[in-house]
């Protein structure tokens, strides 16, 4: 019918009607002037051919890049998800709105997992490699026409995405329903928050709504040694990197918790231009292996010293999470941090930097050495917590 076309998501493309038009015409043309009953067997078989032979013309409207897409499974109901047990990537139920059933649709047409930030890989047993620069994505038509096929595709060859129930498979051909998925657009993103820590970094590629009752985010740069943190006001832009607090709203169970922050239309106005500026919050929306001579900060809670920009010496710089590229003129392992005018700092933390750090406590004693409670540092209250 009419409203199988159109520009939305699991319409067929609108540009698709003239051709099916012309191809039901000519399969009723038959029928206009005699009974089904009536028709000869030659009249029989040409007219059984057109109706199995739906114009290959036939396309999707296709998903727009640039965005985040859940996938659910036409025969099974379940959610595609980027999780893997016992070897096998899973399918998950469809009331699961968690971060593992989400992708993003990068600008090239592949699908990046949310969670690990990694491209969907060839087989069904993982994600590809940090480091693969992944497969293009197909969406074809599905057999009901109200849906996708999704494949990925390596040259000349394609690899077809199969629910099998509670797991994926790959297929060379979509000959059953299990390949056929509804694409659904994410329009509240789930953000992984940890409320006992109380701060957390983000970095995403579509901009999104800050509610004031959930989080605070912050834009953030060095200066003076320190990383200074400025608020942004409402929307959170595009390709932004920042630092939230965490304030309420927390939903999931412990250790898997997340805020919902409603996903916008583009912010427009000049894009941040600092993305992997030594000194500036940087992020990314693929998982990249980190250079053996890079000197990347990222937002840490260690148990002795609690919450801040620690040196990272990790293998693999994370998306979807902001970090912060800095090489110190001293060799530091840590970072304070200044926001709304007081310094947080990272208590235990041994400035070494030749005494060009003045530190002093509240009763005017110069120290090289902080703990918990407030200090002058540099002539600024800094409070370590």
């Amino acid at each position: 019918n009419d409203n199988s076309f159109g520009t939305g998501l699991n319409q067929l493309s609108s540009s698709c009607k003239p051709a099916y038009d012309a191809f039901v015409s000519g399969v009723n043309a038959p029928l206009s002037t005699q009974a089904l009953t009536e028709l000869t067997d030659d009249q029989l078989t040409t007219l059984t051919s057109s109706i199995s032979s739906i114009p290959s013309s036939l396309v999707m409207t296709q998903p727009a890049t640039g965005k985040f897409y859940r996938f659910k499974s036409v025969k099974h109901n379940k959610r595609l998800r980027s999780n893997v047990s016992n070897g096998v990537l899973q399918c998950g139920d469809v009331n699961d709105n968690g971060r593992e059933s989400i992708f993003y649709l990068t600008a090239d047409n592949k699908l990046v997992a949310y969670v690990e930030g990694q491209y969907i890989g060839w087989n069904n047993s993982a994600l590809a490699d940090v480091g693969h620069a992944g497969y293009v994505t197909a969406f074809g038509c599905g057999r009901d026409y109200a849906s996708y096929t999704i494949a990925t595709v390596n040259g000349g060859n394609k690899r077809y995405i199969y629910c099998g129930g509670t797991t994926w498979d790959r297929g060379n051909t979509p000959d059953d329903s299990g390949y056929d998925w509804v694409i659904e657009e994410v329009s509240w993103l789930p953000v992984g928050v940890t409320p006992s820590a109380g701060f957390g970094t983000l970095y995403s590629p579509v901009a999104l709504e800050q509610s004031y009752d959930r989080i605070k985010a912050y834009t953030g740069k060095v200066a003076d040694g320190v990383l200074k943190l400025t608020p942004v006001e409402g929307t959170i832009p595009q390709n932004t990197p920042v630092i939230f607090e965490y304030v309420t709203g927390a939903e999931g169970a412990e250790g898997n918790q997340n805020v919902f922050l409603g996903v916008q239309a583009d912010v427009e106005g000049d894009a941040y231009a600092n993305n992997g500026t030594n000194g500036y919050l940087s992020g990314q929306f693929v998982t990249t292996a980190k250079a053996a001579d890079a000197s990347i900060y990222t937002l840490q809670n260690k148990s002795t010293h609690g919450i801040g920009m620690y040196k990272y010496n990790g293998t693999n710089i994370k998306a979807f999470r902001a970090y912060l590229p800095y090489k110190a003129p001293a060799e530091g392992g840590a970072l304070r941090i200044v926001f709304d005018d007081v310094t947080t700092g990272i208590e235990g933390i041994e400035v070494n930097d030749g005494g060009k750090t003045a530190i002093y406590d509240l009763s005017g004693r110069r120290v090289s050495r902080m703990t918990k409670g407030f200090y002058i540092v540099n002539g600024k209250k800094t409070l370590i917590k």
